[in-house]
């Protein structure tokens, strides 16, 4: 029995969006002495005598409902109708009030206090053409648009509340001739009389109702707001542009980490089959007693066997011997040439034994060359004269990447005389 009960009162809410009164809970088969504390979370109470299902979620309609049962009389009839701005949303002819008022048309002689948010019109609503919605009723939309045509007109928005209503099919030419809204001057006969270019009466303005909360602006941006607009996202360009930038080097430079971690394979492979020694700057070409010398730059120097690239991928920079952050070209004597090499290795260690030194740690083997030099003739460095401070490149974020001696890479803000033994 108690099951039946609250299928029944369930049945009933379904159709209310959730809610039901205390007197239709009777009905179901409740008393109203424990209506409060039937199965509790089941529902809540909303208001005095009006109890809502929980797990409804709220709506334009459920609002309507919840204040169509807060008008009802005593003999539970519902008297308040939606009505003016809100009807005229609710039927898709115009926009919500920014502050989301909402506007009930009551009878004269009605007696409750206007709850907030509201707006109350009195006046004799048995005169009314309304929609009935089940528990609520909104006026017709032509009710609505003579109740608000002076309101329209002086906004400027009879033209777009007639054109939607008669492109949908909702608002019949004959009624609003009848009524001598089409002779009113604020309304355009030829608007008016435009053709649906769908070639039918069906709804080319679809129905949002959920819309009524929400106000569509139809006005198009100024050229001051426009401007504003483009300043705004110059002036967020200027400030992410040089970060950017920073991200981007940050790139290029663990990049030209990943070069001297392979250099760094490639002179341990060297060392272990010439005795532990360091590669050298430049060899002579064989056969001997040639005085021709083929600098670490050249394919021809014995290195080059511990690396994959042909004669053409070391020309241009495509394998280890190329860091993304050196420019494009170089000038030679006088002529830009194509870069093909971006490092300098420390002469002062190159062709010695690795265990000569016992502070390998802290001695610079390889690092990155300077722009606009030309690698054949300056791709070593070494301490006497300073001449590693016109050579060494701070290219990284005002940095250079640095392979020491015990083969282990940083980047470093400047190098000085201690690097060199």
């Amino acid at each position: 029995m108690k099951k039946n009960r609250l299928s029944r009162l369930q049945k009933i809410a379904a159709s209310q969006y959730g809610y039901f009164t205390a007197k239709q809970a009777c009905r179901a088969g409740f008393s109203g002495s424990n209506l409060c504390h039937y199965n509790v979370g089941l529902w809540s109470l909303v208001e005095k005598g009006l109890y809502r299902f929980e797990g409804y979620e709220d709506s334009t309609e459920s609002e309507f409902v919840r204040l169509a049962f807060w008008s009802r009389s005593q003999a539970e009839v519902i008297q308040a109708v939606v009505s003016h701005e809100s009807a005229l949303a609710f039927h898709c002819l115009g926009d919500y009030p920014a502050n989301n008022e909402i506007t009930l048309s009551v009878p004269e002689g009605f007696q409750k206090k206007c709850p907030p948010g509201c707006r109350l019109v009195k006046r004799d609503i048995e005169r009314l053409s309304c929609s009935d919605y089940g528990i609520f009723r909104v006026t017709a939309p032509l009710q609505t648009i003579l109740d608000l045509e002076r309101v329209l007109a002086r906004d400027g928005m009879l033209n777009n509340a007639l054109q939607k209503g008669m492109n949908r099919g909702i608002l019949k030419r004959e009624e609003l001739e009848q009524r001598g809204i089409l002779s009113n001057p604020a309304f355009s006969l030829q608007t008016a009389n435009r053709e649906n270019p769908m070639g039918n009466k069906t709804n080319i303005f679809p129905v949002h109702r959920e819309a009524l909360f929400a106000r569509v602006g139809t006005r198009a941006f100024t050229l001051v707001e426009l401007l504003v607009v483009i300043a705004v996202l110059s002036i967020l360009a200027g400030l992410m542009l040089p970060v950017l930038g920073k991200a981007r080097e940050a790139a290029r430079g663990i990049q030209c980490m990943n070069n001297l971690k392979q250099w760094s394979v490639v002179t341990s492979q060297y060392a272990d089959d010439f005795g532990d020694y360091y590669f050298p700057c430049a060899t002579q070409v064989t056969p001997l007693p040639s005085t021709i010398l083929r600098y670490w730059t050249h394919i021809e120097h014995p290195v080059y066997r511990y690396i994959d690239c042909s004669n053409e991928d070391q020309r241009t920079a495509k394998t280890i011997n190329g860091c993304p952050s050196h420019t494009n070209e170089v000038s030679i004597l006088g002529y830009l040439n194509k870069r093909y090499f971006s490092y300098a290795l420390s002469y002062d260690i190159a062709k010695k034994k690795r265990s000569k030194f016992f502070n390998c740690s802290k001695l610079l083997w390889i690092t990155d060359l300077s722009n606009n030099l030309d690698p054949d003739n300056v791709a070593q460095v070494f301490k006497s004269g300073g001449n590693y401070k016109t050579r060494v490149g701070y290219i990284h974020n005002n940095k250079t990447n640095v392979l020491f001696g015990d083969m282990h890479i940083e980047a470093v803000r400047e190098v000085t005389d201690e690097f060199f033994p």
